[in-house]
């Protein structure tokens, strides 16, 4: 996470391996962990950097060693709105990503997927899944757990390009090789109570329902990401026959930018991030 040195996700890193959002943070996010936080300051407000969005190309870097981790935690603990401990993910899978533009080095947002609860009704019936089949493949599934984008540019335009990257084929591929065996399908949530039908139908992620998440009603959504998916997750069809089915990363780019960044263009050329907003008290001044 430096510079035009950022490494993202390529296939020689998958062939290397052996097998939403308001305007303000918590306050409550980051008071407890001030200290902690300060300490880490100057290195996030490093990797923020002016975005020159003609030309910006958004890519994925996997969180690979201490000072990526503690550069992701500042960033989940000042963006989310949603209460937030130290530990990010309880469950025993975590993948912790970082989106930026590979021009500048400068950070876009995180991604954070991990394990979600083993029983899930509106999940496990969307599914058709019988508990004996659920509890065998259980571990072919994980749940979009953050997806925060930085504050300046929330979830109504950063925030859908992470959506559609914590989907993207070669994310689908590095957990599958991660974990060893096939991540059949992805679950979203945290989007509210509006749905995006346009995400439904071009890119297979799936409204399911509506579920209290951290006292609020939010919409559940989900994706196949093998051909085959949940046939598979019901016990149908062998693991062979599994293809990843989503779009790659290069795709999910170019619509995205098609559809969100270019009718924005001219509002937010001079709309710039202040390089300095992300420090802990400018932010804690902002935090609800």
């Amino acid at each position: 996470m430096r510079g035009h040195d950022v490494k993202s996700i390529s296939s020689d890193q998958l062939e290397s391996h052996g097998a939403s959002h308001v305007s303000a943070p918590n306050r409550n996010n980051i008071l407890p962990h001030y200290e902690y936080l300060k300490k880490w300051e100057n290195k996030v407000v490093s990797n923020i950097k002016n975005i020159d969005w003609n030309k910006i190309n958004p890519v994925v870097a996997v969180c690979e060693n201490k000072e990526d981790f503690h550069i992701f935690n500042y960033l989940r603990l000042t963006t989310s709105y949603i209460k937030q401990g130290m530990n990010d993910s309880k469950q025993s899978r975590a993948t912790r990503l970082v989106v930026l533009d590979s021009n500048t080095g400068g950070i876009l947002g995180i991604i954070l997927h991990a394990d979600i609860y083993d029983r899930w009704s509106l999940r496990d019936n969307y599914i058709g899944w019988l508990p004996e089949l659920r509890s065998k493949n259980i571990n072919k599934i994980l749940h979009v757990q953050r997806a925060l984008p930085l504050i300046g540019f929330g979830k109504y335009l950063l925030g859908k390009l992470l959506i559609l990257l914590s989907i993207s084929r070669e994310v689908i591929k590095y957990m599958s090789l991660k974990y060893s065996q096939p991540i059949c399908a992805i679950t979203i949530s945290g989007l509210g109570l509006k749905r995006y039908p346009y995400c439904e139908r071009l890119h297979g992620i799936e409204f399911v329902g509506y579920h209290n998440k951290s006292q609020r009603e939010c919409a559940l959504y989900i994706c196949e990401t093998m051909k085959g998916g949940y046939r598979h997750l019901r016990g149908e069809i062998p693991e062979e026959k599994l293809k990843i089915k989503t779009n790659t990363i290069i795709q999910n780019v170019k619509y995205w930018k098609e559809r969100w960044l270019n009718p924005r263009l001219e509002k937010i050329e001079n709309n710039s991030y202040d390089l300095n907003f992300y420090k802990l008290d400018n932010l804690l001044e902002i935090a609800n």
